[in-house]
C-alpha cells in the first residue's frame, strides 16, 4: 500500500502527520503548520507511522475450506 498525501496527492514514503486516516507528507505538513499542532497535547493529529492491522492467529477464517 502506498501512502498518498491528502493535500498534494504525491506518494509519501513516511507520512509526517495523520489527520484521521489521511496521511500528510512532511513538506505539506510543514507548510501548513501541522507539525507543531500534532505535537501539542490533546491534538487530533497524530505523528508517526500507522501500522496495518495484524491478523489474530487464534481467529479462524470465515470461509475456510470453501475455495474451489
Amino acid at each position: 500500500m502506498k501512502w498518498r498525501c491528502a493535500i498534494c496527492g504525491r506518494v509519501t514514503p513516511q507520512p509526517a502527520v495523520m489527520l484521521g486516516a489521511e496521511p500528510i507528507g512532511p513538506k505539506c505538513a510543514r507548510r501548513a503548520g501541522l507539525l507543531k499542532l500534532a505535537k501539542r497535547p490533546g491534538s487530533r493529529l497524530s505523528t508517526g507511522k500507522r501500522h496495518a492491522p495484524q491478523r489474530d492467529p487464534k481467529t479462524r477464517d470465515l470461509f475456510e475450506g470453501l475455495a474451489a
